[in-house]
């Protein structure tokens, strides 16, 4: 399996308009608290987590083909009257 931390990104290309968010690694379903997840198990490259790469399709050197999906927005428990 490749270095996820050496990954060569001018190979890469931007699925996103350059300025457009896309949500970033912090809001991913597949974020681990270690910095990993199930396409990057070993660390996410800091192109993707710091969101100057997006993650919207599936990228070198990543294992199967997880990409970016939002977590689920968790709404607030109700308040006892």
């Amino acid at each position: 399996m490749p270095d996820p931390t050496t990954i060569d990104v001018r190979n890469w290309k931007r699925s996103v308009p350059l300025g457009e968010r896309w949500g970033s690694c912090r809001v991913c379903a597949h974020l681990r608290a270690d910095m990993t997840c199930a396409a990057y198990p070993l660390r996410i490259p800091i192109v993707i987590a710091s969101g100057e790469m997006d993650h919207l399709v599936v990228r070198p050197g990543q294992v199967g083909d997880t990409v970016f999906e939002p977590r689920p927005v968790r709404e607030p428990a109700a308040q006892p009257s």
